[in-house]
């Protein structure tokens, strides 16, 4: 079982803006990266089809026409934690991977075999406006997924019976990459009484990975058990028994994984950040109001 901070979402160079928040209340619009591969089958899922309320706006193309950012009228519906259409015949938490993204999870020990990880999703948050926030510019935690069954979406003889054929990564587009699988979530997070994934409602302060308000966004804290078990996060120091600061190495892949099966990485830290990743999630539904429904 292992732990994973992965960055999903527009940013500066995927969509070209950062996510947007309400820097008062920690509402903010959750933004698909735009679709780059449909065919005759597999359309992708239209902006202005994923509702919000942010601001008083009703879709996503509204966000981004706001920002003079829509410029591909399709997006890629990628991790799917929040069901928000209706016509599905059948739904559940997903989140695909292909190529040497999926190669670089595997070699970490998340793939196939892989009940009981935890994704920890995160992205850089910017307010909207500027007028007495209490909550500025970062990188927050807004979702997560525990793994409760992978699929191979190449191995599915009859993929159009297949519940979540929906999945962009079931497409024959995704599927022509044979390193390609979709992991689905689990009913619980646990066993807890909390579900398996979601994304908050509202974001807080109880979730920011950033330390600094204004600068070096990209110097978080962690807990002292990521001190040097986690893949990828630079520049470990540590501040105290209990905490360490790292930075994300900024345009370096997407996942950064403790592993969970790996030589070097023992069972009480497994153990400790896998109780650090179910507190986060509890204090971002108790801070953040609750779980995202029906609005994006």
């Amino acid at each position: 079982m292992s732990i994973v901070l992965s960055k999903k979402g527009f940013d500066s160079s995927t969509g070209g803006m950062y996510m947007p928040m309400n820097g008062k209340t920690g509402e903010y619009a959750y933004l698909f990266r735009p679709e780059d591969k449909t065919d005759s089958k597999y359309k992708g899922v239209p902006y202005e089809a994923i509702p919000t309320n942010f601001y008083g706006l009703k879709n996503m193309k509204e966000v981004l026409e706001m920002k003079n950012k829509y410029k591909n009228p399709i997006a890629h519906v990628d991790p799917d934690l929040l069901n928000f259409r209706p016509n599905l015949r059948e739904w559940k938490p997903t989140y695909g991977q292909k190529g040497a993204a999926l190669g670089y999870l595997k070699y970490r020990g998340v793939g196939e075999n892989s009940k009981g990880s935890i994704f920890l999703f995160f992205n850089r948050f910017k307010p909207w406006k500027n007028n007495g926030n209490t909550l500025t510019e970062g990188y927050y935690i807004y979702g997560w997924l525990q793994v409760g069954e992978t699929v191979i979406p190449s191995k599915i003889s009859n993929k159009e019976w297949h519940p979540i054929n929906y999945h962009p990564h079931f497409s024959s587009i995704y599927t022509k990459d044979n390193n390609n699988l979709v992991y689905i979530a689990s009913d619980k997070l646990f066993n807890k009484d909390i579900p398996g994934a979601g994304m908050f409602k509202k974001l807080s302060g109880e979730v920011r990975l950033s330390i600094n308000d204004k600068k070096e966004l990209l110097k978080w804290c962690l807990p002292i058990e990521a001190y040097k078990s986690f893949s990828r996060l630079k520049d470990y120091s540590k501040i105290d028994d209990k905490y360490c600061l790292v930075y994300w190495p900024q345009g370096y892949g997407q996942e950064a994984i403790c592993p969970g099966d790996m030589q070097g990485v023992s069972d009480i830290t497994i153990k400790k950040l896998r109780e650090w990743a179910i507190d986060i999630i509890k204090k971002g539904i108790t801070k953040g109001d609750g779980i995202k429904s029906k609005f994006l």
